[in-house]
């Protein structure tokens, strides 16, 4: 027995090997550079000697619970009330990702800049209604000053930061409430909003990958500041790129992106997507539609609108703004509601898929493009006007209307109706004796046929060997079709399709 106990041991032996050599007890493996981390308790910061009344000074234990766990990579816990009086600017960076668990109300004396690989969860009671109402858990992140700006401040490189659950500012900040200027950010379930005239809820400066998911953006409620700003900073060169909104809500404004700082021209900054965007109570001042672009400073590309719903009937989807550099390759699809677009700079590469355009267009934009809705009506932007290639039409114009049954559309500028297809089907010719080179003929209306036409004749039953059918427009809208006899015979009676083209 004992025996086979001891050969039991060393075929396991080297399987266990790299667990003591790492330690028993260690939660970690490493192959190479790279780290797996198992389940860690979280570091409790009133450990540390965090009081968290709202009233002592919780700094030293906030920074130092932090530090320790950023040298491993650990959980880190922050209950409801702990005062971060004055927070470092920023965090120090960390090895290893660090997630904070707000459990509560936090209060900070300046502006929480965050470090990257730092990830801030709020898992506590609700305090206060989340973007959407609905019952997922909202932490607070309130400032003792309402100067404070921004509130929470993304700015970070090298690596992603995060925060999702939380609500920010105390509703009387005057500043900005999130900094996003980063890459690659994650931010879900967020709340910014102030019943202050000056406040401006969401800020990026450049930065690409970032995405707002499930998250509430409002300024004051007669505001001029955009609920949500995305501004390329021309100065360094940092352009916004790849920026995705997301079941977001803006109250009050909607957003604007711009640059700033002088630009040469060069490359464009490119892709903001908003999806599934609602955009209600515009107080008609400032950024009145749901996204506005100003192409003063740089040239902007790549934007798409799905699913945006402008709750005020006055308001529209996009405006293009009266900048004066390139805007390119803008979709707007399905929008509910507000789907009227506006503005003075001129887009390329419009598309549009819309169930009702009644009114595409508010305003006097050219716009390069075509849009077509759910309907089959096509509507063509930037076209000339009839007689005067110099004056382009400066509104959309119908293209054509949904195609008939009998394949005609209706043309704006034509009179009458224009066949896209002129064609017909002739009586029975054939049936009879014909001697060799004699025919048979019959004819057919076909509106809009004109003398000179090709016409193409095919049988539905076929005649025989050696009967050749043939046709020509004999008179304006009308076709003779003969079936002529290469040899005495008697040619099987058919009908026979007709096609005239243009």
């Amino acid at each position: 027995m004992k025996k086979t106990i001891f050969i039991f041991f060393a075929l396991l032996l080297p399987m266990l090997s790299p667990v003591f050599a790492q330690g028993l007890g260690t939660d970690e493996t490493q192959t190479n550079d790279n780290h797996f981390k198992g389940p860690i308790p979280e570091a409790d910061a009133t450990a540390n000697g965090a009081i968290c009344n709202g009233v002592a000074d919780d700094t030293t234990a906030l920074v130092n619970t932090f530090n320790s766990v950023g040298a491993t990579g650990n959980e880190f816990r922050i209950d409801d009330n702990c005062n971060l009086v004055t927070p470092p600017s920023p965090f120090t960076t960390p090895h290893y990702w660090v997630t904070v668990h707000l459990r509560g109300r936090m209060l900070t004396g300046g502006t929480l800049k965050l470090a990257p690989l730092t990830y801030i969860i709020g898992d506590a009671p609700q305090h206060g209604p989340n973007p959407f109402f609905g019952l997922m858990p909202m932490a607070q992140i309130v400032t003792s000053s309402s100067s404070t700006s921004p509130v929470v401040d993304l700015s970070v490189s090298g690596n992603p930061v995060g925060i999702r659950n939380v609500s920010i500012g105390n509703g009387a900040n005057t500043g900005i409430g999130l900094n996003s200027s980063t890459v690659n950010a994650i931010i879900d379930n967020i709340s910014v909003q102030s019943y202050s005239n000056s406040f401006q809820p969401l800020v990026q400066r450049g930065g690409f990958g970032n995405r707002y998911n499930n998250s509430e953006f409002a300024p004051g409620e007669v505001s001029t500041n955009p609920a949500m700003l995305i501004q390329d900073n021309a100065a360094n060169g940092d352009f916004s790129r790849d920026t995705v909104f997301k079941n977001v809500f803006s109250n009050y404004q909607g957003a604007r992106w711009n640059s700033s700082g002088p630009y040469a021209y060069g490359s464009c900054s490119d892709g903001l997507t908003f999806e599934d965007y609602l955009f209600e109570n515009s107080n008609n001042t400032g950024n009145r539609d749901a996204l506005t672009v100003d192409t003063t400073n740089n040239c902007k590309a790549d934007i798409a609108m799905i699913r945006t719903y402008v709750a005020d009937a006055t308001n529209c989807t996009f405006n293009s703004g009266s900048g004066s550099n390139l805007l390119s390759t803008v979709e707007i699809i399905e929008p509910i509601g507000g789907g009227c677009l506006k503005g003075t700079t001129k887009i390329y590469g419009l598309f549009a898929h819309t169930s009702s355009f009644v009114t595409p267009f508010v305003g006097t934009t050219p716009w390069a493009g075509l849009i077509e809705d759910r309907v089959g009506n096509t509507w063509a932007t930037n076209i000339n006007v009839v007689g005067n290639s110099t004056s382009p039409a400066t509104t959309s114009t119908q293209l054509a209307t949904n195609a008939t049954a009998s394949h005609t559309a209706t043309f704006p500028d034509a009179s009458g109706t224009v066949a896209f297809d002129l064609s017909g089907t002739t009586g029975r010719i054939g049936g009879s004796a014909l001697m060799t080179g004699n025919c048979a003929s019959g004819t057919i209306s076909v509106a809009n046929a004109m003398t000179g036409m090709t016409v193409s004749v095919s049988p539905n039953t076929y005649p025989g060997d050696g009967f050749i059918p043939w046709g020509y427009v004999s008179a304006k809208g009308i076709v003779t079709v003969k079936l002529c006899a290469q040899a005495s015979g008697t040619p099987t009676a058919s009908t026979y399709n007709v096609r005239v083209l243009q």
